[in-house]
């Protein structure tokens, strides 16, 4: 990866500073990230993927249950 090269990370915005931070953001839960490394980008991705999954699915308590 170049200095401003950004790698591609399914379901997230990415960009590349100019120090060479790698800066993503989810594109549906908005939570963002930032890597100094192509792999910790990686990474990070995979981490908000997995939490915006949760935050979907999870739109109950126990108290809610009947």
């Amino acid at each position: 990866m170049s200095l401003h090269d950004a790698p591609e990370i399914p379901e997230c915005h990415v960009s590349v500073d100019d120090d060479g931070t790698i800066r993503l953001r989810h594109k549906v839960s908005g939570d963002p990230a930032v890597a100094t490394t192509e792999r910790e980008a990686v990474e990070l991705g995979m981490l908000l993927r997995v939490a915006a999954v949760y935050q979907r699915e999870l739109l109950f308590t126990a108290d809610d249950m009947p």
